[in-house]
């Protein structure tokens, strides 16, 4: 996991879930960020006795963050809607981790579902679900070569819906599309002023 350590991001349903992925798996979990959950989520890393089985890197700088990328076999969001009713944006760690060619794991949640094809960039799963989270990491832990085809398949997926090519175009399409409008209402004004 790679974000903020704050309530909408999810990660103590993350950490809720690494027991249920150790029940099956040799793995190893690493968080990075800082924020206001710190203190509380790593007080319930000891409370769950994850011992060495998960790190809390804090701040990385962006060399470190992509080394953090590169070396994972697969990127977790676990965010939730919080107790505001904020939730994730457009769910830009997923862009980030298929550019290095990793599958994720994320809940339906905000625009998350924008950027993760659920069984083919990655799992979606629903929020707050620590057994649901942990079944999708088992998947992938235990198929190897499905992780590297979701993590390629998210690597294609982000080249072509999130390329500043695209952007550049769909946002051009917008403005054309607008003023279009605006000259057409223009037009219809004119005449139903000339009209009367």
């Amino acid at each position: 996991f790679t974000g903020r350590l704050i309530e909408r991001k999810g990660v103590e349903y993350l950490l809720k879930a690494i027991p249920l992925v150790l029940e099956k798996h040799k793995a190893k979990f690493v968080i990075t960020g800082n924020g206001e959950q710190k203190e509380r989520l790593e007080a319930m890393h000891q409370e769950l006795g994850l011992g060495d089985t998960t790190e809390f890197l804090g701040f990385v700088s962006n060399s470190e963050l992509a080394d953090e990328y590169a070396k994972c076999d697969i990127w977790v969001n676990p965010a939730i809607v919080d107790a505001w009713g904020d939730a994730e944006g457009l769910g830009v760690g997923s862009i980030e981790a298929y550019a290095y060619r990793k599958p994720v794991i994320a809940t339906r949640t905000g625009g998350i579902p924008d950027t993760v094809r659920d069984g083919e960039t990655g799992f979606l799963v629903e929020e707050k679900d620590p057994q649901a989270l942990a079944d999708a990491i088992c998947k992938l832990l235990a198929d190897p070569f499905k992780a590297r085809q979701f993590g390629w398949a998210g690597l294609r997926f982000a080249k072509q819906a999130f390329s500043w090519d695209r952007i550049t175009s769909e946002l051009e399409k917008l403005y054309l599309t607008t003023l279009n409008k605006d000259s057409s209402q223009s037009e219809a004004i004119e005449t139903s002023d000339t009209a009367a």
